[in-house]
């Protein structure tokens, strides 16, 4: 989500730049100001600022996370009245609490 925002805002400020000196460009040095460009690309910033908050709650989860691994493990098996010892490839589900 984090990631979502701070992209999303970054292009929609892009394309508020970019559609200002399209404007600015066309200008015949009236009185005629269009901001439209401007206005969107604050908007894309105030968007792309909004994902601080999701990046700092997102690393405070990624320490309470489960995660999967693949592991080998030792198993024990019992041979002809005696122990073996083999190694076996696991799948581990750890979970931090």
């Amino acid at each position: 989500m984090a990631w979502i925002l701070l992209g999303g805002g970054l292009l929609v400020a892009e394309t508020g730049g970019i559609v200002q000196l399209i404007h600015e460009d066309k200008r015949n040095g009236g009185f005629d100001v269009d901001f439209t460009g401007a206005e969107t690309a604050i908007a894309g910033g105030v968007v792309a600022l909004s994902s601080i908050p999701f990046f700092i709650s997102s690393s405070k989860n990624k320490k309470k996370a489960a995660s999967i691994a693949i592991s080998n493990q030792n198993i024990f098996l019992s041979r002809q009245s005696s122990f073996a010892s083999m190694t076996q490839t696991t799948l581990t589900l750890k979970i931090g609490l």
